[in-house]
């Protein structure tokens, strides 16, 4: 979500989001601190903490995701007070910080395509709150792919959505993205077809699948994702859901899935300061602390 300066310290000193490298060996987060919004480095266990962007910089780095190779770090960058966003990248230690778009939209989230090729992107057209007791918000989504190689800018979806998130390339014909819209969920897009299918699970007795969000894949045929306070695998062949972890009643506020070490890492909105995994099984809970000295 787009952020003020009045939100920056209402939240301060807390993890904003992380992302894991897919060798499992190193974490980046942000992280409100100083009236900043800053961007580190570590080792998967919170260890040798580095900033990768300097401080003098007037940028707040938001959404941190990893390239596929793990080398680079794709984030969402606001200057100043400024509710435009422009999508920035860096190196892995740091290294080769460049912008990469303009400024004079509402970017929201940005993520590598598989082939690190392009950069997905989504962005709001609006900003303004839908009823007088609503707080103004991102609206009018779509997402929009940035190519690497000529830095030309493409439409991919043309939605106007309520909202659009936790985008995710599935291959050169698929991703998948949170929508928000008359009906909610986790929807299957086709880049070149244009057909968006919803993920509705067959004991979905209570209407989960409108709360899916932030979805991942296990492999080809199995995905993880958050239903409203829960965590849970479902099969896309069967479509059934089954239970990781039951939540205390918070909100899991970011997961991510790692293949390589096989577990789920997750933060809620309980504990900002700690990121937490878990095995598929809903086995070994173990906490990442990252220190805010």
């Amino acid at each position: 979500m787009c952020i003020n300066s009045s939100e920056k310290h209402a939240k301060e000193n807390r993890l904003d989001s992380f992302d894991i490298t897919a060798d499992g060996k190193h974490i980046v987060f942000s992280r409100f601190f100083n009236g900043k919004i800053m961007l580190y480095k570590a080792n998967i266990d919170g260890t040798d903490i580095k900033l990768l962007v300097d401080t003098t910089i007037d940028l707040d780095c938001k959404s941190p995701r990893f390239s596929p190779d793990g080398e680079e770090i794709v984030f969402i960058g606001y200057a100043g007070k400024s509710f435009k966003s422009s999508i920035w990248r860096v190196s892995i230690n740091g290294d080769n910080l460049k912008q990469l778009t303009d400024t004079n939209s509402l970017k929201m989230e940005a993520i590598f395509s598989n082939d690190k090729k392009n950069i997905y992107y989504t962005l709001a057209d609006e900003f303004k709150a839908y009823s007088p007791i609503a707080r103004a918000a991102p609206h009018k989504f779509d997402v929009y792919s940035l190519d690497l190689h000529n830095n030309k800018i493409a439409k991919v979806t043309n939605l106007k959505a309520y909202s659009i998130y936790h985008i995710t390339d599935v291959d050169s014909l698929t991703m998948v993205f949170n929508m928000g819209d008359k009906e909610g969920g986790i929807f299957f897009y086709g880049k070149r077809s244009g057909v968006l299918n919803r993920l509705v699970t067959k004991n979905d007795t209570l209407t989960n699948s409108t709360g899916y969000f932030d979805p991942a894949f296990i492999d080809q045929n199995h995905i993880i994702c958050s239903s409203y306070y829960e965590l849970v695998t479902i099969d896309l062949l069967s479509k059934y859901e089954k239970l990781i972890l039951p939540s205390n009643g918070r909100q899991f506020t970011a997961r991510r899935y790692n293949k390589k070490l096989n577990r789920i890492f997750f933060m809620k909105s309980d504990d900002e300061y700690t990121i937490q995994s878990i095995n598929l099984d809903g086995t070994d809970l173990k906490e990442i602390n990252i220190p805010f000295d």
